[in-house]
């Protein structure tokens, strides 16, 4: 058996990084070790940070985000990988169903029943910051 490099496994740990995205259930400092400080905050319990050219609104509750919102910046998009990538960060080993499809959004709910999802469509937004994609924790889920 050949053993990997220690370098090439750091390399390749350092090159998946960016395509990590925000995770229900983090803390805040989760949440600032994986996007560096906050570029802005709402109240108490709303933060905003940017990375990767998306921009990312982290709703806490006791501590823990509850709701994440995400958004390309100005001008920008997200493919389908980028959207499939943000509900996988977000499955907690569950998986999405569309459950509505509208002319602006379409709809998943967690088949765990724990989450459900928001998706814009092309030309649309899901709040007046520019969020694309929101995924938020059921009411249940978030009181535990």
């Amino acid at each position: 058996m050949k053993k990997t490099p220690l370098s090439l496994t750091i390399f390749l740990l350092l090159a998946a990084a960016p395509l990590s995205l925000a995770r229900l259930g983090e803390t805040l400092n989760e949440c600032k070790t994986r996007y560096g400080s906050a570029t802005g905050q709402n109240g108490d319990d709303e933060f905003i940070f940017s990375r990767d050219h998306t921009v990312i609104t982290v709703h806490l509750r006791a501590n823990r985000s509850v709701r994440e919102d995400f958004g390309p910046e100005a001008g920008g998009v997200f493919s389908e990988a980028q959207v499939s990538a943000i509900l996988e960060e977000n499955a907690e080993g569950s998986a999405w169903e569309i459950i509505g499809d509208s002319p602006t959004m379409i709809t998943y709910f967690r088949k765990d029943g724990r989450a459900g999802a928001q998706r814009a469509k092309e030309g649309s937004e899901l709040t007046g910051r520019g969020a694309v994609v929101i995924v938020k924790y059921t009411v249940g889920a978030a009181s535990e």
